[in-house]
């Protein structure tokens, strides 16, 4: 493999939302958008709908800056020709080539006949929303029915930076740093203590570990108790240097004693894919995710956004990270994504997206990660769609694990999300890959056990405790004891977890105790021996020679 620069330029694994059906595209030739049945169905019965109208495709752009641009003046085109009475805008897109709003019939007519619209399509917001991760991952279970929120763990977020000020966040951000070239602010440094972001891609992933869902419920994190470090290392632009990432990891190593960091979330990577594992191409990377691993931090980057089906970019491609894919959050229609050049001509839950980058080795779970609404630059939100979003929904799962159990390693936690994850397959490749399931990972690690006595004496009453590790024993539960010849003892949220057995044989006696949760049994068992009188102590003479 060829060896290159440490200054090898990196950009955030953000897709641009540049999609269309397959049949907009078709249409859109013929000087006709598409339109989709239901739109016209909804305006048979009203005299208005709420539709996303997709734009044609913009030509392809260098910078994200000149493609936002062209995208803007595109909306513009369009919604200069529509009075206010026949459309309402609700949403103007900046990466997405496309707008939504309310139309009327007339409105209708006329966007279908522009040159600029591709197709128009009925807006169901409930499918494109962080919402559906949650609980498709059971996160809302851990978080509603066990309480287990991320309180206690720190994410480092290596990334454009954080919005300091986002009420998402309020007062969980412990420590900033930047590492960028001549953009750290406020006096445009290669370095600086300002962790602010610039761009919205480090907020959106911040959002998706952590937020508390301030600014709305649809942008709630999967571990909303989290602490947050803001390590800014991409530009304005979404891009940077391989050099300005090591430093902010070595910036993050050095200070573990102060600011004590238990996971690291990459969603960046170089614009270089490798086929194998890239320790000797890039050895500052090696040392410095060695070094944080060893102290047992967990670090997830995202695999990438290119459709490779055999390699993957750089940090994912090293053997001391994580590399997470990314799976469709909902049915969002058939998509193009034009960064990959690839289209999955239907979408669903659970279906691995064409443009994740797949390794039989250096992809090592799955999440969703299209699309996904969470906290946006400006105190608002955004939606994103990537390998980006893939992976901070992995660092949200390991917060949960961690405050469950603080003791995880970072070979451990791995091992339990790809233990407990659901299989499926890449298309790509026909590779099966392990997508993570939070409640699942959680309870695996949650263990039952009966406190006792060595042994009972008949006609004596004997106390059994229930112990539970490392739930706290205080959680909304049902507790179940069984024993031949009594009566079942059900009590539910008890705060005396013990129950009490008189025998009046001797012999063996099968202690069972079922412990209940929201969604979770748990079984412990107990062998007691009962005695007719206290068993003689028997002391053997020492024999010396």
């Amino acid at each position: 493999m060829k060896k290159i620069s440490m200054q090898i330029m990196v950009a955030i694994l953000l897709l641009p939302f540049f999609w269309q059906t397959v049949r907009a595209s078709q249409m859109a030739q013929n000087g006709m958008a598409d339109i989709d049945p239901q739109v016209t169905a909804a305006l048979a019965q009203d005299s208005s709908v709420r539709v996303i109208v997709n734009l044609v495709e913009p030509e392809n752009q260098f910078s994200k800056t000149a493609t936002a641009q062209n995208i803007a003046s595109t909306q513009q085109a369009v919604l200069q020709e529509l009075p206010n009475a026949d459309f309402k805008l609700r949403h103007q897109f900046s990466y997405i080539a496309a707008f939504s709003g309310e139309v009327s019939r007339a409105g209708l007519n006329k966007l279908s006949k522009s040159s600029w619209v591709a197709s128009i399509q009925l807006d169901e917001p409930t499918t494109i929303s962080d919402t559906s991760s949650l609980t498709g991952l059971q996160a809302d279970i851990v978080q509603n029915n066990y309480g287990i929120t991320g309180n206690g763990v720190t994410v480092a977020v290596v990334d454009t930076g954080i919005d300091l000020d986002h009420p998402d966040f309020s007062g969980r951000i412990v420590a900033q740093q930047c590492f960028t070239d001549g953009n750290c602010q406020p006096y445009n440094t290669n370095q600086s203590a300002n962790g602010d972001d610039l761009q919205g891609h480090g907020t959106n992933v911040a959002g998706i570990i952590g937020s508390s869902g301030a600014v709305s419920v649809t942008t709630l994190g999967f571990a909303p108790d989290v602490d947050l470090v803001s390590v800014r290392v991409l530009d304005a632009d979404g891009s940077g240097w391989l050099s300005d990432w090591v430093a902010g990891l070595d910036w993050i190593y050095a200070n573990l004693g102060t600011t004590p960091v238990d996971i690291i979330n990459m969603s960046l990577g170089t614009y270089q894919l490798y086929p194998s594992n890239c320790d000797g191409d890039q050895s500052a990377v090696a040392s410095i995710t060695s070094q944080l691993t060893a102290a047992g931090v967990t670090i997830f980057a995202a695999t990438g956004n290119a459709g490779s089906s055999n390699s993957v970019s750089s940090p994912a491609c090293n053997s001391n990270v994580i590399g997470v894919g990314a799976t469709y959050d909902a049915n969002i229609g058939g998509i193009t994504w034009y960064d990959s050049g690839c289209t999955d001509s239907d979408t669903y839950w659970d279906k691995v997206t064409c443009f994740t980058n797949s390794h039989q080795t250096m992809l090592d779970i799955l999440a969703p990660g299209a699309l996904i609404t969470s906290s946006g630059m400006g105190g608002g939100t955004s939606t994103f769609g990537g390998t980006s979003q893939a992976s901070p929904t992995a660092a949200g799962v390991a917060a949960l694990m961690l405050e469950q159990n603080p003791n995880l390693t970072p070979a451990q936690i791995l091992q339990t999300m790809q233990a407990t994850g659901v299989s499926l397959t890449d298309p790509k490749n026909g590779l099966s890959f392990k997508r993570i399931n939070a409640l699942n990972a959680i309870l695996t690690q949650t263990h039952v056990a009966i406190q006792r006595a060595p042994f009972g004496i008949i006609n004596q009453p004997n106390t059994f405790t229930a112990v539970i590790e490392p739930f706290n024993a205080s959680l909304p539960a049902t507790y179940t004891w069984k024993s031949a010849g009594f009566a079942d003892i059900v009590v539910t949220n008890p705060t005396n977890k013990t129950a009490a057995y008189t025998f009046t044989t001797p012999g063996v006696k099968l202690i069972t105790l079922t412990v209940q949760y929201a969604s979770g049994q748990f079984v412990a068992t107990s062998n007691f021996m009962v005695y007719t009188a206290p068993p003689k102590v028997v002391y053997l003479p020492l024999l010396l020679k």
